[in-house]
């Protein structure tokens, strides 16, 4: 792998030119060796690029400081996107191994970069759809979403599960190559991007909208099942909910059945969303969505509720003072646990033996 990759950084280097920032793309278009902006001379890409899995990574941080050396602004912006394309570019090479017939190719629009092997009919809606999809979730996180000028939209969609796992491990080292399984996530070191496994454009849809909400949040400090919550309401209410194997009636029993003062301390500090059994990672899931679901009915209150929810505490102190709520109690409510049960957020508790890890 290594040897195909340095092959391929070659022919990248002796192409007849570096790549433009906002140059037409083309679906035959070669990876590049440079990235040229006006004024600061070339970023020398195939240097900032590690293999993990076989897979090249590029260096954000040698981006940004070459960044700093240019113009600020829209020129730094169409830089950082021609950044991205050439990174999506080495990494096409790298899915597709040289051979004859290459199924990875990578298609862009005005907002958004596409690095998937679906067929150019799917591959010209998911473009459409993220562009759409862009400003619905704007629209419904009124007040939360952010709203700085953004870079292209960047999705990668895997075919495989397989490969998606060994890519996403490069972001998540804590995890040690256990993973729960998932559908999509948001990376937002570096550049930000969203990467998904899958051919199927109905679900993708639901994952992509999913992952974009967690773009649009993630200059905010949320706690883990606020931001899940955020997440999984805005995806049902933007791409329908997908197919459920239980009713509402068994999904209470198996919620009754799972959460009790133990577990739910493991829900409020996070590390239940990342429990590699898939049961209990979906139920912390439908948890924070039927949560979220019931403290959003009043907008302006949850707006500014989640706008200072410290992961430190869940979120406990902002929804004392911002909904005149405690969340344990939410929590037993939901799930009609007795009163005596402790399930307010302990945050002296999580990270100890047979809590909260």
């Amino acid at each position: 792998m290594l040897r195909r990759f340095r092959s391929l950084v070659q022919n990248a280097l002796t192409a007849p030119s570096a790549q433009k920032a906002g140059a037409p793309p083309t679906l035959d278009e070669p990876a590049p060796g440079a990235i040229s902006i006006e004024g600061i001379p070339p970023f020398p890409i195939t240097e900032h690029l590690a293999l993990h899995h076989g897979f090249p990574i590029l260096d954000w941080q040698a981006v940004r400081d070459w960044l700093e050396t240019g113009p600020a602004g829209a020129p730094a912006r169409a830089a950082r996107n021609a950044c991205a394309r050439g990174w999506l570019l080495h990494l096409r090479d790298s899915l597709n191994g040289g051979g004859p017939s290459p199924r990875y190719a990578l298609r862009d629009s005005e907002s958004a970069l596409l690095l998937s092997a679906l067929p150019p009919n799917q591959a010209r809606a998911a473009l459409e759809f993220m562009s759409r999809t862009q400003a619905r979730v704007g629209r419904v996180l009124k007040g939360l979403a952010s709203t700085r000028v953004r870079d292209k939209q960047a999705l990668i969609v895997f075919g495989d599960a397989a490969p998606y796992y060994d890519y996403v491990s490069y972001y998540y080292p804590e995890q040690g190559g256990e993973f729960p399984t998932t559908g999509g996530v948001h990376v937002g070191e570096g550049y930000g991007h969203y990467v998904v496994h899958g051919d199927n454009l109905s679900a993708l849809e639901r994952v992509i909208a999913h992952e974009m909400t967690h773009g649009q949040l993630a200059h905010l400090r949320l706690p883990a099942w606020l931001n899940e919550g955020i997440a999984v309401n805005t995806e049902r209410q933007l791409a329908g909910g997908g197919y459920s194997r239980h009713t509402p009636r068994e999904m209470h029993a198996r919620h009754r059945a799972h959460w009790n003062a133990d577990e739910i301390q493991k829900f409020w500090s996070g590390d239940a969303f990342h429990d590699p059994r898939d049961d209990n990672q979906h139920l912390a899931y439908d948890l924070a969505r039927i949560i979220v679901e019931q403290l959003a009915r009043d907008w302006p209150r949850f707006t500014r509720f989640a706008l200072h929810a410290a992961p430190e505490d869940s979120g406990a102190q902002a929804a004392r003072e911002h909904l005149g709520i405690d969340l344990g109690d939410v929590a037993r409510a939901l799930l009609e646990r007795p009163d005596t049960v402790p399930w307010t957020p302990a945050p002296e508790t999580w990270g100890k033996e047979g809590v909260g890890v």
